[in-house]
């Protein structure tokens, strides 16, 4: 069993302390030899008979002495090097710990780094970078996950068929054992190491690391383990994510569908609105985050509609002040609904002031200008377009160019100039095609 760095680190320390031990007593020994020495030599200078005294004038002590002491220093000196010997296994003991705790260290800090790229790019984007930051980390010419097909970054100087040849059957050998494996040599070209990937539990997919030349070490193969975790945690995180995406989305469509049930001459309206919304923004250069906003507002805008009274909403006459009040209410009451269900601020804000006017004349909050959120100004110069270019029980449909004549007139006072040119340019690039596509249809 291998002991733990603190085990080395006490052992190290009882063989420092016992060759302290020792070096005091061998120094001790010394001196004493010394000073039996220095006895002598005044006796000797001094013409004292050591016969006169009784240990000196022992015959055997003078036979027997010097080989005890003789003794005594070769125990020492055995000591000493048996100490030596084992203050060195213990130091390389602990180098190799220390080496150790290091490669786990840098598997650790690589592996949160790896969690780090997986959570903050998208699918493939995020597996590229990974794959490319592991061959760096393990020192291999190519990385790749490989299940029906095969994701694989290589260096420029890699032979790439030949990584692909060696990870595509490491693959195969490692879903057949169902354990992390090392490959050199036989039928396989170069060294592999390959760790099997399992989603929700099911084994699909392996991850591999290849080089031309040179085997990999145990501790890489453990380092890749790690790796195969962050990427089945990613693989398990988005797909749980795709789940709640699709779930939210079936939500809104269905709140976006009873909005529209209640007024059959919106039908499609907020599907129509949304998707133009977007195509508005991403032609103004917004982030993809805010595009996202405005789609979901958008689909949402009207959903307030729901606490308005049937009989206002079918009415076929003029509305009175008192029920243009209620109607006027469904903007906040759209923010209050999309709120209960944790949608993020920013939506809940384009949806209360999508009906509000640059010259402070709309509602609820009579914002103006650049008060109004800017994802509030797309979604009502692209809800105006829809409502204007569909038939209602008291006018005609407007034709695009009439509508877009409206939005016009509206500039500045209630639309915002950047978006409805933004809106105009859209709706010009789909006429063009449309003219392109007929003109193309038409018979020689």
């Amino acid at each position: 069993m291998k002991r733990t760095s603190a085990q080395h680190g006490n052992s190290f320390d009882h063989y420092i302390r016992r060759e302290h031990q020792l070096d005091m007593l061998g120094y001790t020994i010394v001196i004493v030899l010394i000073a039996i020495i220095g006895v002598l030599l005044v006796m000797v200078l001094s013409e004292l008979a050591p016969t006169g005294m009784w240990l000196f004038g022992s015959y055997y002590f003078r036979v027997l002495a010097p080989g005890l002491i003789l003794a005594f220093l070769i125990y020492l000196y055995d000591q000493h090097t048996r100490l030596r010997k084992a203050m060195k296994a213990t130091h390389e003991e602990v180098l190799q710990a220390r080496e150790e705790i290091k490669a786990g260290y840098e598997h650790l800090a690589f592996a949160l780094d790896a969690a780090t790229t997986v959570a903050d790019l998208s699918q493939s984007d995020g597996l590229d970078s990974l794959l490319r930051d592991a061959a760096e980390h393990f020192g291999a010419d190519a990385a790749a996950v490989v299940d029906e097909d095969i994701h694989m970054f290589a260096l420029e100087s890699a032979d790439a068929d030949a990584a692909e040849r060696a990870m595509n059957g490491a693959a195969t050998k490692a879903v057949t054992a169902g354990v992390p494996l090392t490959l050199t040599g036989g039928d396989t070209e170069g060294s592999v190491i390959a760790v099997p990937l399992r989603a929700s539990g099911r084994l699909d997919s392996v991850a591999c690391a290849w080089r031309a030349e040179g085997e990999f070490e145990q501790q890489q193969l453990d380092g890749l383990q790690l790796v195969a975790r962050i990427i089945e945690m990613g693989a398990d995180n988005r797909r749980l994510l795709d789940e709640a995406h699709a779930r939210m989305e079936g939500t809104l469509r269905t709140l976006a569908d009873l909005v529209d049930l209640r007024q059959p001459e919106y039908s499609q309206h907020s599907a129509t609105t949304a998707e133009l919304a977007v195509e508005v923004g991403h032609k103004m250069g917004l982030p993809t985050g805010d595009l996202e906003d405005i789609r979901v507002a958008a689909l949402l805008h009207d959903v307030g509609m729901l606490k308005v009274p049937e009989e206002i909403i079918t009415a076929a006459r003029p509305l009175t002040p008192d029920e243009v009040a209620v109607v006027r209410c469904h903007p906040d009451t759209g923010a209050e609904i999309v709120k209960r269900g944790n949608l993020s601020p920013r939506i809940q804000a384009a949806i209360r002031h999508h009906h509000e006017r640059l010259d402070g004349t709309g509602y609820p909050a009579g914002l103006t200008g650049h008060q109004i959120p800017v994802a509030a100004r797309v979604i009502a110069v692209c809800d105006s377009y829809v409502a204007m270019t569909a038939p209602r029980p008291h006018r005609q449909a407007l034709t695009p160019s009439e509508a877009a004549s409206q939005l016009v007139q509206g500039v500045d006072s209630a639309y915002d100039r950047n978006v409805v040119h933004a809106l105009l340019t859209i709706l010009n690039a789909r006429q063009s095609v449309a003219s392109a596509e007929l003109q193309s249809a038409a018979p020689l």
